[in-house]
């Protein structure tokens, strides 16, 4: 009896790997359609990537659920690990078309006549004041105080991180579609 129920276990615990991956695709790409005014604002660049990755996403999840196939799922896959590459750098270092003065902008502050003594000392003058006030503009052009800081770049915050475990499960589940269906190629 046990024999008989062996080779259908497989398809029955695969049965439900195709309907979560479409789930995830659609919450990731309703994600970054929510989130793409606010990225918008910081730069366009970054809201035009939201706006492709959400129709990415939307469109995978769509042809996923009518018509699957290995491509899709490779897809998928490529698409989910660039984008987990591309946030993982933009919280580690920020990217260098973000908004983000920190990285997009260096200031030089030259120091003038009366404190070039301040400047020699090592104490800075109004150079550390500069500083300090750049520091606090880049952190507002960002997510704010708003999140994990585990970098230089973008804080982690709670929709982001949902969002990178998101895409991390699309990954997990596409694989594995991927490889059955090149096992049940001819």
């Amino acid at each position: 009896m046990t024999s008989t129920l062996h080779p259908s276990a497989p398809a029955a615990r695969a049965s439900w790997i195709r309907p979560a991956l479409v789930f995830l695709l659609i919450a990731s790409g309703a994600i970054h359609l929510v989130m793409t005014p606010p990225h918008l604002a910081e730069s366009t660049l970054m809201g035009i990537g939201f706006i492709v990755a959400a129709i990415a996403q939307l469109g995978l999840a769509g042809l996923i659920a009518l018509r699957p196939a290995r491509v899709l799922y490779l897809g998928v896959a490529l698409a989910s690990v660039t984008l987990v590459s591309l946030y993982c750098v933009n919280v580690a270092v920020g990217l260098p078309f973000a908004g983000s003065r920190a990285i997009s902008e260096v200031e030089t502050v030259e120091p003038e006549a009366g404190h070039l003594d301040d400047a020699a000392d090592g104490h800075g003058g109004e150079a550390e004041g500069h500083a300090d006030a750049n520091e606090q503009e880049a952190e507002a052009d960002s997510h704010g105080d708003f999140g994990i800081r585990i970098g230089s770049g973008e804080p982690v915050d709670p929709i982001g991180g949902a969002n990178l475990a998101i895409e991390l499960a699309s990954i997990a589940l596409a694989v594995p579609l991927l490889k059955r269906g090149r096992s049940q190629a001819p």
